[in-house]
């Protein structure tokens, strides 16, 4: 759903993480205009900062997020050719994930990052209204999962359910204990959800 909080809650989980952070926003929304952060256009031209942010001229550029994608993972691994370890890592804020990673044709470096992050110390988080409208590795991957009722659609409900090995009756039982622009997390720990019934996220 939208205006339900879910990039107010990103922006939270993103501030707490260490630099460098990177937000991709197709939209230019003011939310992603966090502190310190230094906006750039060109996948090309990537700033040198602890926090930068994407936001393509074209919303559509699939080729532009897949050069910024590479140029994340590249970073990292510098960091770690070069032996600075406190930079040997990074953190992702993809805003409205279904243009930076859509789930039809998905930037290759996207979705490699969203497959192999965790062995190169790289997390992510990933924001979208329609959760089928995401490569479906965003889902399956994920350890944690924030879901804001009404999911729409009963078919959403099943690729859900089904894409990150949750549970249908169980998920839609924890979602109509949410109030009014609650949300359920889910938390995936070796092959156990965990269900947490959330209130609304103060802006």
């Amino acid at each position: 759903m939208t205006t339900g909080g879910k990039s107010t809650l990103a922006r939270l989980v993103f501030l707490s993480a260490a630099e460098p952070r990177y937000i991709i926003d197709p939209q230019a929304s003011d939310i992603t205009a966090v502190p310190g952060a230094v906006t750039f256009a060109d996948p090309y031209r990537m700033p040198e900062a602890g926090t930068v942010r994407f936001v393509p001229p074209d919303p559509a550029d699939l080729d532009a997020y897949n050069e910024v994608y590479r140029r994340i993972r590249d970073r990292v691994l510098r960091a770690v050719h070069d032996g600075r370890l406190a930079d040997a890592h990074a953190y992702i804020w993809n805003d409205e994930a279904g243009w930076s990673k859509p789930a039809e044709r998905p930037p290759r470096w996207g979705r490699a990052i969203t497959i192999a992050g965790a062995k190169l110390m790289i997390g992510e988080i990933n924001i979208h209204v329609r959760v089928r409208g995401v490569e479906r590795s965003c889902v399956s991957q994920a350890r944690h999962i924030g879901i804001w009722p009404p999911i729409g659609l009963e078919e959403d409900l099943k690729y859900l359910a089904g894409t990150a090995g949750l549970p249908q009756a169980e998920l839609e039982e924890q979602l109509g204990r949410c109030e009014p622009h609650g949300f359920v997390w889910v938390t995936r720990d070796a092959g156990v959800n965990h269900y947490r019934v959330c209130e609304p996220v103060a802006a």
